[in-house]
Order: structure tokens, then C-alpha cells, then sequence
């Protein structure tokens, strides 16, 4: 029976051992902050808690004891505060998706308690672009509904993150900070401010649904008339049965059609586009 092979110890051994060593405080931290999400007040009373016990031990300091019996309380507290959150469902909406700068949009939520026992006062935060909105909702029985209402300035061209809304729960103190997403975001596009141009009558095209006029062409959409052939006219426009019937050519006659006929100019250069607010015209 050969002898079991032992594993081989190199110079990158120590660097592995290490990265293990990093990748598993890591992912243990990580499950722990989910599970008890810590404020960065949470995290100093968590290491002021470790220096106490150590220095009331250790160096045999009453004080850093007291301190950290008081620590321990605080943070067994906001555990405690912070276990049951508010279950909600909520939902979010706009009275548009699309507005120019400038623009208003009204938009609104609401949150309901879907669970069978009465909810304590909480609050809900709505996302708006890089602001957050705050929302206080109150103490709701099973099955009640709690509405609110606000705006939404805009005051550039950009896309707009309406959401998502979450609940917060969170101790007074502010050790701990639970959010639970309710509601998904609902993008808002806010477009360059546009002018209405005028449409005069610039000109002429057959078109079917232009508005006819009194003239007459030879060549349009709605027959009118047949006339005498003159020199000039084309022979596609010869009404044969009318010139076989009067012995002499004769061609159509057409109404006439108006339509204003714009004409839309769009640069392709970047450097014509340099404001954000969509200025440029």
C-alpha cells in the first residue's frame, strides 16, 4: 500500500491561505449583514462593544464594563425593534410615462396591509432619481389601504426612476436598518421641449386626403372633366371613349388637391447637441 501524498507546501501557499481565509470572513459578514443589517452606528456600537468587553476584562476597568453592558442592551434592543417589520403591499403610478421639460407629472402610491392583525405606524421611501421621498403611513387594520399623492419636476431631458418603494424599519437609536422593496420602479422619459410650428398652405400634392379645390390639372387624383386636346398635353391623359364619341381628342381634367407639406431638418452632428435641457432648436 503506497504511503498517502501529502500536499505540497510553495511559495504561493501562504497567499492562498489567506484569500481563503478573506473570502470566508467575507461571505460571513456578507450573511450576517443580511440577516441583522447594521448602520455604520450599528458597526461603531458593535466594535466599542468588542474594545469594552476586552479592556473591562482584561485591564479589570469597571467602566469599560458598564459600557459595554449598556452597548449590549442597545443592540439587543434594535434586534428586538427591528424583528417584525410591517408587511405591506404597495403599487406605484404616474398619470403619464412621457412629459417634456417643464412638465408636472402627478403621481401617487398606495400601501395596504394584506395580513389578518392591525399594523403599527410606519413610513415607506419612494426613490425619485437620486432624491428620496418619505412617506409616514399610518397604523393600518387587514385589508386597509393607506393613499398619498406627489409631483415630479422636470427640469432637464434624462429618464426619470420613479421607485422602487421600500418599507423601513429601523430603531430610534439607528443601530439597525431594515428595507423590504414593495413596489417596483416605473420609469418616467422626459422629453426636449418642443415648439408647434405653423402649417400655412406652402403648396401642392396630389394627395387623397388634401382638400380639394376649384383649379384644375392634368394631373391629380380626382377626375372632374374632359376638354379639348392642345398641343403640350400628354398622350397618357387622352380619354379615348370621349374622343371615339366626338370624333376630336380630348383629355382628363383632375381637381386640384391642397396640402401643407412641412419640411423636417435633423443634424447629425454631436457637437449640435451640447445641452442637456434640449435647447438646442
Amino acid at each position: 500500500m503506497p504511503p498517502p501524498r501529502l500536499p505540497s507546501v510553495t511559495a504561493d501557499t501562504p497567499r492562498r491561505l489567506l484569500a481563503d481565509v478573506v473570502g470566508i470572513a467575507r461571505r460571513a459578514l456578507a450573511g450576517f449583514h443580511r440577516w441583522v443589517p447594521l448602520t455604520g452606528v450599528g458597526w461603531a456600537a458593535g466594535l466599542g462593544l468588542l474594545v469594552s468587553v476586552l479592556l473591562g476584562s482584561v485591564a479589570g476597568w469597571a467602566e469599560f464594563r458598564a459600557l459595554a453592558v449598556g452597548l449590549a442592551l442597545a443592540l439587543a434592543g434594535a434586534v428586538l425593534w427591528t424583528l417584525r417589520p410591517a408587511a405591506y403591499a404597495g403599487t406605484l403610478r404616474l398619470d403619464t410615462t412621457r412629459a417634456r421639460v417643464g412638465d408636472q407629472v402627478l403621481g401617487g402610491l398606495t400601501v395596504t396591509n394584506p395580513g389578518h392583525r392591525r399594523t403599527l405606524p410606519g413610513r415607506v421611501h419612494v426613490a425619485v432619481g437620486r432624491a428620496q421621498g418619505r412617506f409616514a403611513v399610518p397604523g393600518l387594520g387587514p385589508n386597509e389601504s393607506f393613499d398619498d399623492a406627489f409631483q415630479v419636476r422636470t427640469s432637464r431631458r434624462a429618464i426619470i426612476g420613479i421607485g422602487p418603494m421600500t418599507t423601513v424599519a429601523a430603531d430610534p437609536i439607528g443601530i439597525i436598518r431594515r428595507t423590504n422593496e414593495i413596489a417596483p420602479r416605473i420609469d418616467l422619459y422626459v422629453h426636449p421641449e418642443t415648439v408647434r410650428l405653423e402649417t400655412p398652405r406652402l403648396g401642392f400634392l396630389k394627395d387623397v386626403e388634401g382638400q380639394a379645390t376649384p383649379n384644375l390639372s392634368s394631373s391629380d387624383v380626382t377626375f372632374a372633366t374632359v376638354r379639348d386636346y392642345q398641343p403640350g398635353d400628354e398622350r397618357r391623359s387622352i380619354h379615348w371613349r370621349t374622343t371615339a364619341r366626338t370624333g376630336q381628342l380630348m383629355v382628363r381634367q383632375f381637381e386640384e388637391t391642397l396640402r401643407a407639406h412641412l419640411l423636417l431638418i435633423l443634424s447629425l452632428r454631436p457637437a449640435d447637441y451640447d445641452s442637456e435641457d434640449g435647447d438646442d432648436r
